[in-house]
């Protein structure tokens, strides 16, 4: 017996790494970093909440967050280690799909290949086309001279 036909659908991870909302503890866990020390730079305006808490974090609080103590372990005052980090975030380079083309499903991205693919399709034809007339001989006119009588 075969099994149905079925296909996943990508999860889209930037929602969910905006959308997620950790405890202090549950970042620090991740991090390295103190709940203490989170609850500071909270209180200092460097790491911005979630909207579901005061107190949460989000997927893109918690870059930040492994970005200043990378920054601070290296020996970069925590002032110029939030503006790094929060400079270095605006321009990284996205890192997967859902950033690189937030706005196309993968419905859309697969009717616009067919679509290239079909113009590919005419213009192979075309080529071929082409080619196969050049393969086949022209029939050249001979020249007629004046003694030649047509």
């Amino acid at each position: 017996m075969s099994e149905p036909a079925f296909r996943f659908h990508p999860p889209r991870r930037t929602e969910m790494w905006r959308d997620l909302a950790l405890t202090m503890s549950q970042a620090a866990a991740l991090t390295g970093v103190s709940e203490r020390q989170i609850q500071h730079w909270m209180d200092r305006g460097y790491i911005s909440p979630t909207s579901e808490g005061t107190r949460k974090i989000n997927g893109d609080g918690l870059e930040e967050v492994v970005l200043i103590r990378q920054a601070r372990i290296a020996g970069v005052p925590l002032r110029q280690a939030v503006r790094l980090a929060r400079e270095y975030l605006r321009s990284a380079p996205p890192t997967d799909l859902d950033q690189r083309l937030p706005s196309l499903t993968l419905r859309e991205i697969d009717k616009h290949l067919s679509g290239v693919k079909s113009g590919i399709e005419k213009v192979q034809e075309l080529l071929h086309d082409a080619g196969d007339r050049s393969l086949t001989p022209a029939k050249k006119a001979l020249p007629v001279g004046r003694g030649d009588r047509v």
